[in-house]
């Protein structure tokens, strides 16, 4: 072999020999890259499943407030339509005293009686107008619909076609609802 032969011998073993070194070199590198990584990627996944609880957490929390204000306003829906109850129960007293004051005529005194049974009347339609109910005017008023309800008709040549000529039992409105239609009878030609 000659000398030239020899140096390419031994330079091609001095570069295998630094290949070998230059890889781990490499695959460290490559390694601290990828450990970066996945640090990296683990710090991310528990932020992750940090705000995940929270999210959790918030969303017990609101429902648990939200079970809550259901809960209250239903005791609290119970106890106005409780007290509603004990308002009109009270505003019905003084019409029951009536009704006792009465009774005590009802043997002998038809004039007491009568006076009672008026003051009964009277005390009756003042609690009506304090809860807000009010009677619905019907006679010699046109027929409407919405407010009365024709049980009967009648001729009546003095009169306009449909217009309510007797009322047979006294509707009632609360505010601008009907608690119950006057029932009426209705002129026809």
């Amino acid at each position: 072999m000659s000398t030239e032969e020899m140096k390419e011998n031994t330079a091609g073993t001095a570069e295998q020999e630094q290949a070998p070194e230059a890889e781990p070199e490499k695959v460290k590198k490559t390694a601290k890259k990828a450990s970066k990584k996945d640090a990296l990627a683990d710090a991310e996944i528990a932020k992750l499943k940090e705000e995940l609880a929270e999210a959790k957490d918030q969303q017990l929390r609101t429902f648990a407030e939200f079970d809550n204000f259901r809960k209250r306003s239903q005791k609290e829906k119970d106890h106005a339509f409780g007290d509603g109850v004990m308002h009109a129960a009270k505003q019905l007293l003084p019409v029951i005293d009536s009704f006792d004051m009465a009774m005590a005529y009802a043997d002998g005194d038809a004039e007491g009686f009568r006076k009672g049974v008026e003051l009964i009347y009277q005390k009756l339609g003042e609690y009506l107008t304090n809860v807000g109910i009010s009677e619905i005017p019907a006679k010699d008023l046109p027929f409407d619909a919405d407010l009365h309800n024709a049980v009967m008709t009648r001729e009546d040549p003095d009169v306009e076609e449909n217009t309510v000529l007797d009322v047979m039992q006294k509707g009632y409105t609360m505010g601008d609802r009907v608690l119950r239609h006057s029932m009426v009878v209705v002129s026809v030609k």
